[in-house]
This record gives C-alpha cells, structure tokens and sequence, in this order.
C-alpha cells in the first residue's frame, strides 16, 4: 500500500497540493487550529497596545521594514496594511503553523494522531513564540516564513541532491530571512527534523548536512543581495538590525562572550523560573530523554539533533551574548522535533515518558503564555489610568487651552504582579509600560497618549531638552504635587530620578 508520504514524493510539487488539502488532513489541521486558539486564547480574546504598536498607529512607516532587512515584510504590507491589534495577525499565524505542521508529518511519515498533537502543542505553545507574536505587525510576516522554512525542509526530503530542488529551497528560505532573520536557522531545524525521521539513510551522509549549510549560507547572501539593493534604490540606510551586532565584543572578549551566550541555551533547556517568569522543569527531561533516543538509534542522528538545539548559537556569538528572546524561534522548532521523536519511539517506556513530560510542557507553556498576557493587561490599564491622569495634571498648569509642549524626565515602572520574562534578558515586552519602556522615552509616551486622545501634546527638540534638565534637580518624582510645572512655555513631567531617553 502506497503511503502518504510516498504519493507525496512521487508526485511533482505543484501537485503535492491536493494531497495537503486533502479531507484527512484538513480535519486534521482543523483540530491543530483548535488546539492552537486553546493555547492562545489568551493572547486572541485580550487586545492590548503592545510596544511598538502606538508608532505604527501614529505615523505608519512601511519603508521602515526595509531599514530592518525585514523586505519580505515590506512586500506584505503593500498587499494587506497590518493592523496593532494582535487578534487577526495571531489567528493567521495559527493558521500557518497548522499548516506547516501538516506537511512537516507528511515529510516525515508521521501518523496524525493523539501524540502528534501533543508534540504541535508543545512546538506551538514554547513561550519564546508569545515574545514574537507580542509584536502583531511582525506576526503575520513571520506565519508565511515558517510555512516557507517547512516547504523548504520538505523540498529537501523530497529531491535532496537535485539542483532545481536546491534552487527552490533558496528561494524560499530568502523570503523567509526577508521577514525575519532568525528563520534561516528555522529552515536548518526544520531540515534536520525532516532528514532524522526518514526511513532511508539519508542523514547518514555529511553530504545532506552540506546541502543544508549550502542553502542557508546561499539565502543569506541572496538576502544581503536583495536588501542592498532596495537599500540603493529607496535612498536609504540600514537600521535597527545592526544595533544588535557586536562582533568586535566577540574578539576581544571571547571568553566571556562565549559564556554569555551558552548562559543562554542553560536557562532555557533547564527551564530557569529566572529566564521564563515560570519554572518549566519539563524541559530538560525532554531534551535529555529525546537525545538520549537518538543515540540510541545513531550516535550521528544524536549529534544533529543536539546540534539543532544549539542552532542560535552563532547568531549569540555575533551579538556579543545578548539578543532578544523572540529572536531565537528556532528553539521552539527543536524542542518539537525532540517531543515528535520522543512520542513516536519504538520503545514503550520512552514513548509513555514523552507523552507525560509533553502533556506537562504543554501545560506549563500554556500557562506562561496566560501569565504574560495578564501582565500585559493590568499594564495597559495602569498605561491608561496614568496617561489620563498625567493629562489632567499638564492641563490644571498650562493655563491655555491651546497646543501643550511637553518634555518628560524618566520613567514610570507599572505593575509587577505576574513573573514575567525580564525585559534585561529576554527583551519582552510583556508587562512593559510605554512610561517606562527605553528607560522613558518621551517620543513612544506621546504617541501613546495621542492613542487616548490627547492630541495636542508635542515635544520640545532635543536641544531644548538637554538644556532643561537641571529643571528637574528640585523637582519631586510622580505623583508627588510639584511633579509637573511649567517653565517658560514648556510643561516638565518628572516621572523618575534617572534620565530617560534623549
């Protein structure tokens, strides 16, 4: 009897659709859908303004994603505009990754059953994803690349050493780098995941791993290629991206740098409660007992699939150690590949373990996710509660009913109720304030309070600034009376001691 997987092959690629929207498997993605809006629920039904979102709101700028190297995203904005408000970007998101998911189980002839959906529930539901999806005009971008990063990897099952293929490959894991540069290792995890589960010796042979390495290696130049370019014809300079890279840190400090980032890879595979806000202990039990599985079967396929756990790697390296967490999305790929490996063992013992320790991955992880979502709410209503209120106060000493200049002093930690990801290490914006995110920044507090409706607030240059800090020397922090005067024509907010951003 043929196997799904093999009409898959045999079958050229345009046609391979019908067999991914076929009655089975779209009952089956139905139920990844379901699953995916259980674990998001949270994140769907409450919609707060996250970081970023009051900039894109009051002056949308589309070219800004070229500036980022993010031109795929570009690309998208020009075909559907995206919205702040996460609800729409997280339920398409949902939806690619149902269907990514899909053809990854198709690539590696697994059985869509119980297990398989406890393996999607601990891809989908790893805590690193809710980082990004935190930012909704990346989300939808970022759902297209991971099916392109999947098509990709299922590409390379399908005709590993055909120069077509190859070509195809590249192309897509070009436009998946062009929406976010963490995907080409996305792609490496994915390829890894799909070469450990085939039947034939494939991943017996460093030939595969050359053909991977030549793709990503291949998608990035292209990438560089394609940015420079649109960089060239905009007039425009690259920004944003290079503020994280730091190789110089790299070789000067290499030993602390190379701590720094394998720091990094321990708290997340040990769960650390510092790291995630929540103690997830199911994580390292899983890493363990998968890799320890893989061995069992081949001491190579235990070596790429610790390897693919380490994916992120260079990209820490480069970065002198420091990086947002949203940016290590292959992690979530990994851990998925390890949970469908351990679920999926031809040893009952192992199999059983797996299936408890995902059922409690994807229940801590859940929870996380429900926990950030709550910091994100009680944060936007202290945002709320505060904007208006600081209103009212430059209002009661302006004296005129007119345009208001206003400069603001420091910041203004909101609530810390829930353990969330720190914001100095992950670089989360959940529970973040836009009183006191970049330490205060002034331009993101206005914009957010032109959300509320107080338009006619507006900022003094950045001269004008400097020049008024010793204003605030003798100035009480909020909420204190005295907190907010008027010098000249221009009304102080001392919200905090230190400097904010200037």
């Amino acid at each position: 009897m043929t196997t799904e997987r093999e009409k898959y092959y045999k079958l050229p690629f345009y046609e391979t659709i019908e067999i991914v929207s076929s009655r089975d498997n779209l009952l089956f993605m139905v139920k990844l859908y379901i699953l995916y809006v259980l674990i998001y629920f949270p994140m769907m039904t409450g919609l707060p303004l996250t970081i970023d979102a009051e900039l894109n709101t009051i002056s949308p700028y589309a070219i800004g994603w070229v500036m980022q190297g993010r031109w795929t995203t570009y690309f998208l904005t020009l075909v559907m505009p995206m919205p702040v408000v996460p609800y729409f970007t997280i339920a398409v998101f949902g939806l690619f990754s149902s269907i990514s998911y899909n053809i990854l189980l198709i690539s590696c002839n697994l059985r869509k059953d119980m297990r398989t959906l406890l393996a999607f529930a601990v891809f989908i539901s790893f805590p690193i994803w809710s980082t990004l999806l935190e930012f909704p005009a990346n989300t939808v971008s970022a759902g297209l690349a991971l099916l392109l990063c999947v098509i990709a990897a299922a590409e390379l099952a399908r005709n590993p050493f055909r120069f077509l293929s190859l070509l195809g490959q590249v192309a897509a894991v070009t436009l998946a780098v062009g929406a976010y540069q963490s995907f080409v290792f996305v792609y490496i995890a994915f390829a890894i995941g799909v070469a450990l589960f085939q039947d034939k010796q494939i991943c017996n042979t460093l030939r595969l791993v050359w053909i991977i390495a030549l793709v990503s290696i291949l998608s990035v130049i292209l990438h560089l290629i394609i940015q420079t370019i649109l960089l060239d014809v905009y007039g425009i300079t690259q920004q944003y991206i290079g503020t994280f890279f730091h190789p110089s840190l790299l070789i000067s400090d290499t030993i602390a740098v190379v701590m720094r980032s394998l720091l990094v890879f321990y708290n997340i595979y040990t769960g650390n409660k510092d790291f995630f806000g929540v103690f997830i202990w199911a994580i390292p039990f899983i890493v363990a007992l998968s890799i320890g599985s893989a061995c069992r079967k081949s001491l190579f396929k235990g070596f790429l699939l610790a390897a693919s756990l380490l994916l992120p790697l260079p990209l820490l390296l480069i970065s002198g150690g420091w990086l947002p967490f949203r940016t290590l999305i292959a992690i979530p790929v990994s851990i998925g590949i390890c949970t469908l490996f351990l679920v999926q063992s031809e040893w009952l013992g192992v199999r059983r373990m797996g299936i408890f320790l995902s059922a409690v991955l994807a229940l801590q992880s859940a929870a996380a996710i429900s926990q950030y979502q709550g910091a994100r709410i009680l944060t936007e209503k202290f945002d709320q509660a505060t904007g208006a209120e600081i209103y009212y106060r430059i209002s009661s000493v302006a004296e005129t009913d007119g345009s208001k200049t206003v400069d603001f002093f420091g910041a203004l930690q909101g609530p810390q109720i829930y353990p969330i990801i720190p914001s100095t290490i992950g670089n989360s914006t959940a529970g973040a304030s836009f009183f006191s995110w970049d330490g205060g920044n002034p331009q993101r507090m206005l914009a957010y309070m032109k959300m509320l409706g107080f338009s006619d607030l507006n900022l003094p240059s950045v001269e004008t600034r400097h020049a008024l800090k010793g204003e605030y020397a003798e100035m009480p922090k909020w909420p204190a009376p005295g907190s907010v005067r008027k010098v000249g024509d221009i009304i102080l907010v001392k919200l905090g001691d230190q400097p904010g951003h200037y």
